[in-house]
């Protein structure tokens, strides 16, 4: 040994040193086989000149060289894939990736089966029950919310009642908790001793067949639904829910809670007691969730249960927290085929395992699919149980799915483990941090694609004080202010379309235009440019027969000689227009006031909590409306139904006739004819017959505003300016401009409003809608006087103002009349008239908003208090003449031109007027005092002990898969799916609660897509993409747009895009560009919109719950020559605001044109002048 050690260091080292001198000069970066190549004979040269110079191809030095080279590729190759599979980001073998996820201790999913809950829909039963009347319900199907059966609901739980444990019935549950906001009971069925509490049932889904099985779902110590570890001997737990919005709510009744796949079971026997044991299950398909371990006794039978522990860091079989006792522990790790293994601990943490044991575990289709109600509408299940007295009878229960299960996932394949294993490390198993509830989440579930969390409300709120959310989003609210602005926007919208077939126009027609007739902008705009027919004339009075709970029935008669007078058809008279759908305001008698609950009494207009008139909707009218003069039917009813309960000597005063929201089919047909032919044509209203009616072109008054003055006229002389929608094309693109019309209430600074178009909240003490309202107190002064308002005039809140760029506009919202007996009838369309009054003195009716640009360059609008303003002058030279008795700064209004002027101090120090154009005026009156009230669900309330409101936004895969193929159909067939609630998405992924700190509660919510540029997009964010060929190119145009659009798609793919991200055209310009490059020239983007000006869409914002989706088609790209300015659009004023393309339109008695201009304001999300209220975001 010594003399090898002393060789070693006398001559290896020696060696070495002059091998590494002899080989320094090689090139040790050279690992394909040209390099090595080059690398030895380049050596061979340098350093062998006179022994080897042989270098010719059919050398055989150089055949022994390209073998050398060969042997060292090949092991350079192998080496550095061996170096690749021990990093996660460079792996490719499944093998490696798991095994590197597992020293993160990161356990990758195996696929997960879809479950839910089935609703009962009947039941029956075999056993001899009696209800309270004494009827025998043995064998007889009780159905639930059964209409024609008064006794459905004691019946219906009385054959429960049967089947529970014997110290249960309805009312007394086994658990009773609240879910999101809903009452739940637990119930246990009496299932027949020692049977395992699984009931399989099969139904078809695409054609094949899949087994499911109800099974014993619980929401014990959690606030959300899972399985109770199956063994023999349990019950079976029925669910009772009552939201109180009905019978048929999918919310209200009794369920089962239901898994895909089947129920399985394993025996083995471990007889050695070995540390670190490993058992290996061998059956393909395993659930990700549903394994249960069990210990049997002598028997044979189910004994001690096993605990299952993660196999994460810091708790696992070989190491944990958990109690002393508690030491029977297991952890399941995924194998190829999502098989699995069972992993047992060392003794010392957790017990070694040593008899015979059990395993249960569920097998799915491993695949990722959803269920909708069409595919479970009728399950019947036989469920045998014992009786109180003993016997074994059958229950018979008829099942149905009532909202979309979309739960199920595949596997995680390898780049999912890549991506998440690492991600899921960091947040240790928990959500405390805000970069925890952003990454667990996702990395926690197969069919999550992009998870945010918000933090909505932030810690440091008094636990003794409720936890209100300021937002409104969780928390009702009602709020009374004094900076209230009402304005009305007269506005032209249009929409654009192309066409192939005559089946393209009907399905515009059904999807673009019927939707515009039956808004509530279109109806404001009737209400206000229509008349009010008066009848005070004609001296009717009204007959009330019967009266209802805010309905009446009766006639009309003729004050002075009491006779009955006919109405609609059956009259001549302005009567005619009193028809089923009109509106008719009645008055008081002279001495005379209505009360509030519409009763005549005596006194004065103003008296304290009365009313002047009331409006009510002609429900229904029997023939003529006086029974051919005898006034009331054989029945006592009277022939007219009001919506209202109207008494008797209340005088009708106007008449506004029916609106029309149905186009009949020859109105339909004739548009499908004109646009086939590019006709130009407008298409009126005539609400003498209630009815649509074309204008030709040659009739079509284009230029000016809208007036009745030559409504229907036929001269062939361009003087019919009634139309409400008008058709234009350029040869081959439709534009059809429409008129409507707005209301806004808006606060300056003391109220921001929240509201949620597709939120419905029932109240069910009186079966109605709750809505948000905004309500104009009588305190205010009646306009153009100084008395007060007679009453409190409320308007319902319709919508929010979004505008183009996403950023939704929390200071102001869209109201409508009000309706606050939810009859579909409007109560007051004089509200905007009684509160602004704008045709008295209407120069003075405006209010002011001057524009600016916020710090991101978008052009915003701020209201300046009329205060600020002196409109006391009437012309410019009155202004000049008065200058000097005011400040630098003051700003002039005039009237009668509608035009700014603000006085400066030049470098002279002299006083100048200067016109300014950075103010507008919009029609309406401010400092308004009012109440917002609105409305948040039970199902939206918080937990009032935490102090952090989470909400967490969520993209699921089948959602983002329904939503892809929404946008993608270009037959019209596929519907634009439904985001999944706010209870779907807590019964899948409420299991997230176990990992959250127990100062925070979450709230789940769906993301939402944002669709750009396609059909699918809002009318202002539809745009045509124009791309210049390269004329030396020889592929087709086809092909073009076909891979411009293939490019646009990966752009907007979901991995390039988070929540609340900034949409550049520049970016996605440069992007096309390098991919379809040298194909294309230039490309440019063009707003569909006629009056959206180039450049609108160069950047468009997101909110914070919005993700971006390309809904561009084919049909979008436009293959050009040259790039003009019409193409381009590149005229007009961008003035980019209004949450749709609008011009500001004027009406005036002489149908001339007041005002035209071009709107179409694109903002950026900013709080200018905004306190935000609390919280952050994660």
């Amino acid at each position: 040994m010594a003399s090898t050690a002393r060789q070693s260091n006398l001559f290896a080292s020696e060696d070495w040193t002059k091998v590494y001198e002899t080989f320094r000069e090689i090139d040790f970066q050279a690992y394909d086989f040209q390099t090595i190549r080059k690398t030895m004979i380049d050596y061979l040269r340098t350093y062998y000149p006179e022994d080897f110079n042989d270098y010719i191809e059919s050398s055989e030095y150089i055949a022994l060289i390209d073998l050398i080279a060969y042997i060292a590729q090949s092991l350079s190759f192998r080496a550095d894939l061996n170096a690749r599979e021990n990093f996660l980001e460079t792996a490719e073998r499944r093998d490696s990736i798991l095994r590197i996820a597992k020293m993160l201790n990161y356990q990758p999913k195996r696929a997960q089966v879809a479950r839910g809950l089935l609703k009962f829909q009947a039941v029956q039963t075999t056993e001899n029950v009696i209800d309270s009347n004494g009827s025998n319900l043995q064998n007889t199907q009780i159905f639930w919310g059964d209409n024609t059966n008064p006794d459905f609901l004691e019946q219906f739980t009385t054959i429960l009642n049967a089947s529970f444990n014997k110290t249960q019935r309805f009312g007394n549950p086994s658990l009773s908790t609240t879910i999101v906001g809903i009452p739940t009971d637990e119930y246990q069925i009496s299932i027949v001793p020692n049977t395992v509490s699984v009931y399989p049932f099969e139904t078809e889904l695409g054609g094949n067949t899949f087994g499911f099985e109800i099974v014993n779902g619980t929401h014990a110590n959690t606030n959300f639904l899972y399985e109770v570890s199956p063994r023999p001997g349990n019950t079976l737990n029925c669910i009772y829910k009552n939201d109180s919005q009905g019978f048929a709510s999918q919310n209200n009744g009794f369920f089962f809670y239901f898994k895909q796949g089947q129920l399985q079971t394993v025996d083995f026997s471990i007889n050695e007691s070995l540390p670190n044991r490993i058992v290996e299950l061998d059956t393909n398909s395993i659930d990700n969730n549903d394994v249960w371990l069990y210990q049997l006794d002598e028997n044979g039978l189910e004994g001690e249960q096993w605990i299952k522990v993660p196999a994460i860091n810091g708790t696992n079989v070989i190491y944990n927290s958990l109690a002393k006792d508690s030491n029977t522990q297991f952890a399941v790790n995924s194998r190829s085929a999502d098989q699995i293994s069972l992993s047992f601990g060392d003794g010392v943490f957790s017990d070694i395992p040593v008899g015979n044991f059990r395993a249960y575990f569920r097998t799915g289709n491993g695949l990722t699919y959803k269920i909708t109600p069409q595919d479970a509408p009728d399950i019947s299940l036989d469920i045998p149980y014992i009786s109180h007295s003993g016997q074994i009878e059958t229950l018979t229960v008829s099942l149905s799915l009532e909202y979309t299960v979309a739960n199920a996932s595949s596997r995680e394949n390898l780049n999912d483990v890549k991506q998440k294993a690492q991600q899921q490390y960091y947040t240790q198993q928990r959500m405390i941090t805000g970069e925890d509830y952003q990454i667990f989440p996702f990395t926690s579930f197969n069919n999550v694609i992009k998870t945010k969390a918000i933090n909505r409300t932030a810690s440091g709120v008094s636990r003794y004080l409720d936890v209100r959310d300021t937002t409104g989003k969780y928390s009702s609210t009602n709020i009374v202010a004094e900076d209230g602005i009402f304005y009305y926007e007269n506005v032209l919208k249009n929409f654009t379309f192309t066409f192939t077939t005559a089946g393209d126009i009907s399905n515009i027609i059904s999807k673009n235009l019927e939707p515009v007739v039956q808004n509530k902008e279109t109806l404001h705009y009737y209400y206000e440019n229509y008349p009010f027919v008066s009848v005070t004339n004609l001296g009717v009075d009204w007959i009330r027969s019967t009266q209802g709970s805010g309905a009446c029935t009766g006639y009309f008669k003729n004050a002075v000689s009491d006779g009955p007078l006919s109405i609609g058809g059956f009259t001549s008279s302005n009567l005619k227009h009193v028809k089923q759908g009109s509106l008719v305001k009645f008055t008081a008698p002279a001495g005379k006031v209505f009360d509030l609950s519409n009763a005549l009494i005596t006194g004065t207009s103003g008296t304290a909590n009365t009313k002047d008139y009331i409006w009510s909707g002609i429900s229904t009218v029997v023939d003529d409306g006086i029974n051919q003069g005898a006034g009331n039917l054989a029945t006592g009813q009277g022939p007219i139904s009001l919506s209202e309960n109207i008494p008797s000597d209340a005088v009708l005063d106007s008449v506004i006739a029916p609106w029309n929201t149905v186009l009949p089919s020859a109105i339909r047909q004739t548009i499908v004819d004109n646009v086939l032919t590019f006709k130009t044509f407008g298409l009126r209203y005539d609400y003498d017959t209630n009815a649509w009616v074309i204008i030709t072109g040659a009739n079509l008054d284009q230029t000016n505003t809208f007036s009745l003055d030559y409504a229907g006229n036929e001269q062939n002389l361009n003087r019919d300016a009634s139309w409400l929608f008008k058709f234009t094309n350029d040869g081959s693109t439709y534009t059809v401009n429409y008129r409507s019309l707005s209301y806004i209430f808006e606060s300056f600074l003391e109220t921001r409003f929240y509201f949620d178009k597709d939120l419905k909240i029932f109240d069910p003490r009186t079966s109605k809608t709750i809505r948000d309202k905004v309500n104009i107190l009588k305190v205010n002064s009646q306009p153009d006087s100084s008395n007060a308002l007679n009453n409190n005039y409320i308007m319902n809140v319709d919508d929010q103002i979004i505008e183009t760029d996403g950023y939704v506009l929390s200071e102001k919202i869209k109201v409508t009349f009000p309706d606050q007996d939810d009859d579909g009838v409007v109560d007051d369309p004089e509200v905007f008239n009684k509160v602004v009054a704008p045709d008295t003195n209407a120069s003075s009716k405006v209010v002011f908003y001057k524009t600016y640009l916020d710090t991101d360059g978008f052009e915003r609008l701020e209201n300046i208090p009329s205060t600020s303003i002196d409109v006391s002058y009437t012309s410019l030279a009155d202004i000049e003449a008065a200058k000097n008795s005011f400040n630098s700064g003051q700003l002039f209004y005039i009237t009668s031109t509608t035009k700014f002027y603000i006085l400066s101090i030049d470098a002279t120090n002299a006083k100048i007027i200067t016109e300014s154009t950075d103010y507008i005026t919009k029609t309406g009156r401010s400092d308004l005092l009012f109440q917002y009230t609105h409305n948040s669900p039970n199902n939206r309330r918080i937990d009032p002990s935490p102090t952090n409101i989470i909400d967490m936004f969520m993209l699921t895969t089948v959602y983002d898969n329904d939503y892809r193929n929404f946008i993608q159909d270009i037959t019209g067939s596929t519907q634009k799916p439904t985001k999944p609630t706010t209870t779907e998405l807590r019964d899948a992924y409420g299991s997230l609660d176990q990992y959250k700190s127990i100062s925070d509660t979450i709230v789940f919510n769906s993301v939402t897509y944002r669709p750009l540029f396609g059909n699918a997009a809002q009318p202002e964010l539809q745009a045509s993409f124009k791309i210049v060929k390269n004329k030396s190119t020889l592929i087709s145009d086809n092909e073009i747009k076909a891979k411009a659009i293939g490019a646009i798609n990966r752009y907007f793919a979901i991995e390039n895009w988070d929540f609340g991200d900034t949409f550049y055209f520049s970016e996605l310009s440069a992007y096309l560009h390098n991919v379809l490059a040298p194909d294309v020239l230039s490309i440019i983007i063009v707003p569909r919109a006629s009056t959206a000006s180039f450049g609108s869409l160069f950047q468009i914002q997101s909110q914070s719950d919005e993700i971006f989706i390309s809904a561009a088609q084919v049909s979008d790209v436009d293959i050009i020559d040259v790039i003009t300015a019409s193409q381009l659009r590149a005229s007009g004023i961008v003035v980019n605001e209004a949450a749709s393309n609008v011009i500001t339109e004027s009406a005036s008695g002489t149908g001339t044109s007041t005002l035209a201009t071009t709107t179409n304001r694109l903002t950026v999300n900013n709080n200018v002048g905004i306190t935000n209220s609390g919280g952050y975001s994660y």
